[in-house]
């Protein structure tokens, strides 16, 4: 019965944002659900009940990314900061996500924020949870703990409609570094002030301007990532703040030293031993990972293998052996992460396709259409997702330097550089920055994209 109530919420909340609450009906409601109008007024008594429903999910939803970061093992100061990074993120996904719908939260502000008003109790909760913590640790110096928490929780609430109307415009300010204006604030002048006395007050953290990381509160899995490309997109999102969950067939030697590298950038890390192509593994490893990480937010399809061979010659077996690694592997993980990013409302998934999935290459008949697929995967996915705020995107990387073809001749490499506009291949590191850019909210509009990483190789 709660799956059902929760998805009569989210396709009501789809069809307002559409169209808008006005030109929605219960009908539209009971025809989109599959459920039927009976089972609609089981639930609810009128659009109203679900419209305040709705406003209530997604208050429910902010409270939960919330209450995950809160329980984190960080320093108070830097957990604050991460708070309110959070909250402005959430106020930015709920923007985009629901779209027409933010025109009746302005109309309907005050019954909002009455429907709000249990949610807004229990962030203040968590807001005296993290500065009691600075108290008796000794980093923060606040007279009225339950005061200052509540006061700072409504100064952010108050933030809310004019970042979505965009009034800060007024004033020159551009709403896309809002939120380092205001982190600025927080960072400068009240955690200074909260900590001036203490014995904390040469921590460089609290003294210098610290700058928010792109993957920061993020959590990342990536397959095949022991090493390569996948190693080195680990590295790049630990660097920008991502606790990284990785997979590879075994994790032996070569896998606990890429966990150690990752680990040092300050985030958790963990790597899984698991099939990526076995779609039971697959599911049983996306379930440990958020049993120890909480949530997923980012997944990066990277698993892959080449059996290259001219069609003539290519044996059933390596057809087989490359479609199930490289395709099957992507819709294994996909499908397990699904459920968790719908219901987190959040999420970005990354298929490393190739160069050949566009163009083709001759030896390359089942590479080549291994990586189209994951093309085609992505779009798929793009379109299906988009609506519960998740993203699919596929990265086409061209001649990259790596232990698969660093196998290759000098003259065989230089042959493809003459191919290439830049004059040289890529690196995994060329790759990986592509990744975090897709990664991370700078692209929150981007979705069912080819990226080509390729030095102009593929025009």
């Amino acid at each position: 019965m709660v799956r059902t109530r929760e998805l009569l919420i989210d396709v009501a909340r789809q069809l307002f944002a559409r169209q808008g609450v006005a030109a929605t009906t219960m009908n539209d409601i009971a025809e989109a659900s599959g459920k039927g109008r009976r089972t609609i007024y089981t639930y609810f008594k009128n659009k109203n009940e679900i419209y305040w429903a709705v406003v209530e999910a997604e208050s429910k939803h902010l409270y939960a990314r919330l209450e995950g970061l809160t329980n984190r093992d960080l320093p108070p100061e830097e957990k604050l900061l991460n708070y309110i990074n959070i909250r402005l993120e959430a106020v930015k996904e709920a923007v985009v996500r629901n779209g027409t719908l933010r025109a009746e939260f302005f109309r309907d502000i005050w019954k909002v924020e009455k429907a709000r008003r249990s949610i807004d109790l229990r962030e203040v909760a968590l807001l005296r949870s993290i500065l009691s913590e600075g108290v008796e640790q000794g980093v923060f110096h606040i007279p009225n703990v339950t005061a200052t928490a509540s006061v700072l929780h409504y100064a952010l609430r108050g933030l809310d409609v004019p970042y979505i109307r965009n009034n800060f415009s007024e004033s020159g300010i551009d709403r896309s570094r809002l939120k380092d204006y205001i982190l600025d604030f927080i960072r400068n002048k009240t955690i200074e002030i909260w900590t001036k006395g203490t014995r904390r007050m040469s921590c460089p953290c609290i003294m210098k301007k610290r700058v928010m990381k792109l993957l920061e509160g993020k959590v990342a899995v990536i397959t095949g990532a022991a090493r390569g490309i996948g190693k080195a997109i680990a590295l790049k999102f630990a660097s920008e703040g991502a606790d990284i969950a990785f997979t590879d067939l075994v994790i032996d030697e070569n896998g606990k030293a890429t966990e150690k590298e990752i680990a040092a950038f300050g985030v958790r890390a963990k790597g899984y031993a698991s099939n990526a192509a076995n779609f039971e593994e697959a599911h049983k490893v996306v379930e440990e990972i958020v049993k120890d990480f909480g949530r997923i937010d980012v997944l990066v399809n990277n698993a892959g293998i080449t059996r290259d061979g001219l069609m003539m010659r290519m044996t059933e077996q390596q057809w087989d052996m490359v479609l199930t690694v490289n395709l099957k592997s992507a819709f294994n993980f996909i499908h397990a992460v699904t459920p968790i990013m719908m219901k987190q409302k959040c999420g970005s998934i990354i298929n490393m396709a190739s160069v050949v999935g566009v163009s083709g290459n001759a030896g390359q008949c089942n590479y080549s259409a291994s990586k189209a697929g994951m093309i085609g995967l992505a779009k798929s996915i793009a379109k299906e997702l988009g609506s519960r705020g998740v993203r699919a995107n596929a990265i086409a990387p061209g001649f990259i330097i790596t232990d698969m073809t660093a196998a290759l001749s000098d003259e065989v490499k230089a042959e493809w550089a003459k191919q290439i506009p830049l004059r040289r291949g890529g690196t995994p590191e060329d790759v990986a920055n592509v990744a975090t850019f897709l990664a991370s909210d700078l692209s929150s509009y981007v979705t069912g994209q080819v990226i080509h990483c390729c030095g102009g190789m593929n025009m």
